[in-house]
């Protein structure tokens, strides 16, 4: 089976949020592409094909909304809206297009790194294992391998190991 990195673009124009989510998903393994405004988005993805679109939907020139319609049309990419817009109408509109997963600000990134794991893995989206030297984390089963055979992680033991204590930060918009 072959593995690779999630390639994740981010549509946020808010340049103190987009840093922090570029650093967080960086450092939990993605690669990561952002975008401070619907055109140049739009752009990204058509050079990119970006395995996951993650969108704000108050951005200049075309909305999050239009960006998503676009860029799932092209690459039948997986989208979650992050968004301050937090009533229904909106809710309904970005699942009407597609959504994958909506989640509003404010937000805590822990959740978001979690939701983007639930929906690339929904996709079919195949994780490389964690490794340091000869030893492996599989993720998905909580396994640990290495030297000397292989031992199932406890829940905590898995969490200690794959989510840096950084990842429980709150963001406000």
């Amino acid at each position: 089976m072959v593995t690779r990195t999630a390639r994740i673009l981010v549509l946020e124009d808010e340049e103190r949020l987009s840093t922090e989510i570029h650093r967080a998903l960086t450092r939990a393994g993605y690669q990561c592409r952002v975008a401070g405004d619907g055109d140049s988005a739009i752009r990204a993805a058509q050079e990119w094909n970006p395995d996951l679109l993650i969108a704000d939907v108050m951005v200049p020139g075309k909305s999050g909304f239009e960006v998503a319609k676009h860029v799932t049309q092209l690459h039948a990419t997986p989208t979650i809206f992050l968004t301050a817009l937090d009533d229904l109408r909106n809710k309904t509109e970005g699942f009407a297009l597609g959504a994958d997963d909506y989640l509003t600000k404010p937000f805590v990134l822990q959740e978001l790194l979690m939701r983007i794991r639930a929906v690339l893995n929904r996709a079919g989206f195949r994780f490389r294992p964690l490794e340091f030297g000869d030893i492996a984390v599989i993720e998905e089963s909580g396994v640990l391998t290495g030297g000397v055979g292989q031992e199932t992680l406890t829940h905590t033991e898995l969490l200690l190991l794959t989510e840096p204590p950084w990842v429980c930060w709150r963001f406000h918009t």
